[in-house]
């Protein structure tokens, strides 16, 4: 019976982790470990929620990245197209 109750003890937060895996490989960034087993399953908890929140902010690093880029390019070609009427005006 002991160890049943052991056995129990580490596989259920083991299958909560494959389940959070999942959800994060399915793109939920916004999964969280919530084991207290004040062993290292908790410690390794603690890093996974670590880890969806960097991955989180670098994800949104890029997004806001991609946003200027795609802001300076229409800045650019709004540019060039001024540029270009100027020149045919003046050929």
């Amino acid at each position: 019976v002991i160890s049943i109750l052991i056995s129990k003890s580490i596989t259920n937060p083991i299958v909560g982790f494959v389940e959070k895996f999942k959800s994060l490989a399915e793109g939920d960034l916004t999964v969280k470990s919530e084991v207290k087993t004040g062993d290292e399953l908790e410690v390794l908890s603690h890093h996974f929620n670590e880890f969806t929140e960097k991955l989180s902010s670098v994800i949104s690093d890029i997004k806001n990245g991609a946003i200027l880029v795609a802001e300076s390019s229409n800045e650019i070609n709004k540019a060039n197209e001024s540029l270009a009427e100027k020149a045919s005006t003046q050929a």
